[in-house]
C-alpha cells in the first residue's frame, strides 16, 4: 500500500482528491455531518480532514467586524480509503459556513497533497436562518446581565467591606462568561461580552486581594479610597482598555471604561446579524454566477430572514440594505444571470459598510 500511495502522490495532485458535498442530518441537540471524499488512492491510504468554522470577530481598536477562521488548529479527523472512497462523521451544535481542508501525508517520501474548499455552507439556508432568528435575543440578554454585574462592581467600590463586595461580583461575571461560551451563529457580540467580562473579573479579583492586603496592613481598617494607586496589592491590572493609568481615580475609570466597551455589544450584534444575511445572499449570488440556480426554498428563507431583521432592527436596519437584498432576490428568482455580478458588487458594498462601527 505504501508503494502504491507513493506512486499515486508522485503522479501529481490533479484529480487525486474529489470532496463531495457535505451531508447534514438532524440529531437530538445538534447535527451530524458526513464528509465524503473520492480519490484515486489505494485502499488503506489515510486522509485527514479539518473543519475551520468561519466566525464573526469584533476588533475593538479598529471598531470593525471581520469574518475569519480561528487561529487555533481544529481537531483533525482521519479516514481510510476503501475502493476509492473515504468518509468521516462528526457532530455539530451550530450550522455555519466553514472552510474544509483535506490532506494526505505520504508515509515515505513525496509531497503531501491538500485540497481546500472554502465557503462551504453546512445544512440548508432555512436551518441556518432559523438558528439565527432563534438565537437573536440571547446576546442582548447577556449584555443586560453584564451591565448589571458592572453596576455591582461599581457599587463595590463604595461598600464598607470593598474586598468582600468585589469578590461577590466575580460569580455573576463568571455566569456571563458561561452564557457566552454557548455556541451560536453570530459570534462577534458574544466575543466582546466575554472579553469585557473576563477583564472585569481580573479587575474585581485584583481589587478584592488588594483591599484585603491593605486592610491587613492597616490593622483591620478598610480604606474607602485608594490613596496610592501603585501600592498595596501590587500594580493595577490592564484588562483591555478598561484601565487608564493616567487617571487620578483608577477604580472609577476602570469600571466606567468597562461599561463603555460593553455598551458596544448591541451595535455589534445588529451589524453582525446584517452581515450574516448579506453573506448568505452573497453565497447564493456567487452560485448563480457559476451556473447553480438558487433554490426556491433558499430564496424563501432569505426573504424571511430579511423580514425578521427589518422588524427586529426597525429604524436601525441599515438604510439601503433591504433594497439591495430584495433586488438580488428578484434577480435570482428570475434567473437573470447577466445582473448577478452587479448585485454581488452591491452586496459587497453593504458588507463593508455594515462591518464598520
Amino acid at each position: 500500500m505504501r508503494w502504491a500511495l507513493f506512486v499515486a502522490l508522485m503522479a501529481g495532485q490533479e484529480d487525486l482528491l474529489h470532496p463531495q458535498d457535505p451531508i447534514v442530518e438532524r440529531r437530538a441537540g445538534g447535527w451530524r455531518l458526513k464528509l465524503r471524499v473520492k480519490g484515486s488512492l489505494p485502499d488503506g491510504a489515510v486522509v485527514q480532514i479539518r473543519i475551520y468554522p468561519q466566525l464573526y470577530v469584533y476588533r475593538e481598536e479598529a471598531r470593525v467586524i471581520e469574518r475569519t477562521i480561528p487561529e487555533t488548529l481544529p481537531p483533525g479527523r482521519r479516514a481510510q480509503f476503501k475502493s476509492g472512497n473515504a468518509e468521516v462523521h462528526t457532530e455539530l451544535i451550530v450550522l455555519r459556513t466553514v472552510t474544509i481542508r483535506y490532506r494526505i501525508d505520504p508515509d515515505e517520501g513525496g509531497a503531501a497533497v491538500e485540497c481546500v474548499r472554502r465557503d462551504v455552507a453546512l445544512g440548508s439556508l432555512s436551518a441556518r436562518g432559523r438558528a439565527m432568528q432563534e438565537d437573536h435575543d440571547r446576546p442582548l440578554s447577556i449584555h443586560r446581565d453584564l451591565m448589571k454585574a458592572l453596576d455591582k462592581l461599581e457599587g463595590a467600590l463604595k461598600a464598607q467591606d470593598v474586598a468582600r463586595a468585589a469578590a461577590a461580583v466575580v460569580g455573576p461575571l463568571n455566569e456571563v462568561r458561561a452564557k457566552c461560551a454557548k455556541e451560536g451563529p453570530c459570534t462577534a457580540a458574544l466575543g466582546l461580552l466575554d472579553t469585557v467580562a473576563s477583564d472585569a473579573i481580573t479587575y474585581a479579583s485584583w481589587l478584592a486581594s488588594r483591599r484585603a492586603a491593605e486592610k491587613a496592613s492597616s490593622g483591620g481598617e478598610d480604606p474607602a479610597v485608594l490613596d496610592d494607586p501603585e501600592g498595596g496589592g501590587g500594580p493595577a491590572p490592564e484588562p483591555g482598555d478598561g484601565v487608564n493609568r493616567g487617571s487620578g481615580d483608577i477604580t472609577a475609570v476602570t469600571v466606567d471604561l468597562l461599561r463603555k466597551r460593553a455598551s458596544m455589544a448591541p451595535a455589534v450584534h445588529r451589524a453582525e446579524s446584517t452581515m450574516f444575511l448579506l453573506h448568505e445572499t452573497e453565497l447564493l449570488l456567487r452560485g448563480a454566477v457559476e451556473g447553480r440556480a438558487a433554490d426556491a426554498s433558499d430564496l424563501k428563507a432569505l426573504a424571511e430572514g430579511a423580514d425578521f431583521l427589518e422588524k427586529k432592527l426597525a429604524e436601525e436596519f441599515p438604510k439601503g440594505t433591504g433594497g439591495v437584498l430584495r433586488s438580488a432576490m428578484v434577480a435570482m428568482k428570475g434567473e437573470r444571470t447577466a445582473e448577478m455580478a452587479a448585485h454581488l458588487e452591491a452586496v459587497a458594498r453593504c458588507l463593508q459598510a455594515a462591518a464598520r462601527l
